[in-house]
């Protein structure tokens, strides 16, 4: 009998939860993987780039506190200079000039907004809160939409004329473009971005099967869970686009 547990706090201390029925059992218990320690850990990944550092912040899964054992620890850091986008064990890290994120935000660069307004401070709030002050607009999110458009118009030409195609990789293509939708949907109705909410949206329209294959690095996949995602998509955006457009 084999289980892949997280620990817990359990007083002053961290433990394992496991069935009734193995009370006063023999257990051994091997570390699959060290706590993360974010603090601790990005200022060692960002230690070649420290001097050009004006703040840094955390993002994605883990600013939202909805991490599980796919998420990465997502990470921005403003620099005076330095443009870097890096890999380094769980951390992805985007190193940005600061005159570069300024001027992503006037222009609407919705991924930006969406990075600024979930990031959690590590080093330098007050940077966070000037960022704050650029708001998106109503272009920015029609110009989201119509990148949205195009890139879903080249999925389905490649699943109509293609029949050679890497199924995994489409798959994949898709669930992250239908996200981007699913966030534009999210900031049309004034709502934060989470993950959870996200899962529970797509559990109307795809079985328990599929959206368990979301995430995981090797999958199998059918043609016919392909086209369903791609219908979904179209339909989703071809709302976003009435709402926006009014």
């Amino acid at each position: 009998m084999e289980f892949y547990k997280k620990t817990v706090k359990v007083g002053n201390s961290a433990g394992v939860l496991l069935p009734k029925n193995l009370l006063g059992a023999e257990v051994k218990i091997t570390v699959v993987e060290r706590p993360v320690n974010i603090r601790k850990d990005v200022f060692k990944v960002l230690a070649p780039y420290l001097e050009d550092i004006l703040g840094i912040y955390l993002t994605g899964d883990y600013a939202r506190e909805e991490e599980d054992e796919n998420s990465h620890v997502e990470i921005l850091a403003i620099s005076d200079s330095i443009s870097k986008i890096f890999r380094i064990g769980k951390y992805n890290v985007t190193i940005l000039p600061l005159a570069k994120a300024e001027k992503a935000l006037k222009e609407n660069i919705v991924s930006i907004h969406l990075k600024i307004k979930e990031a959690k401070p590590i080093l330098n709030k007050f940077m966070l809160k000037k960022l704050h002050e650029f708001k998106l607009t109503k272009p920015g999110l029609i110009v989201y939409a119509g990148k949205a458009k195009k890139d879903l118009a080249l999925i389905s030409s490649l699943l109509e004329n293609s029949e050679n195609l890497n199924h995994e990789e489409v798959f994949k293509s898709l669930i992250s473009l239908l996200k981007e939708i699913f966030t534009l949907k999210c900031i049309m109705e004034k709502k934060q971005y989470f993950k959870k909410n996200f899962f529970e949206w797509l559990s109307k329209y795809l079985s328990p099967e599929t959206i368990s294959k979301i995430g995981k690095e090797r999958i199998k996949v059918r043609k016919k869970e392909i086209d369903k995602i791609n219908i979904i998509a179209h339909s989703l955006l071809l709302k976003q686009e009435g709402l926006l457009m009014k």
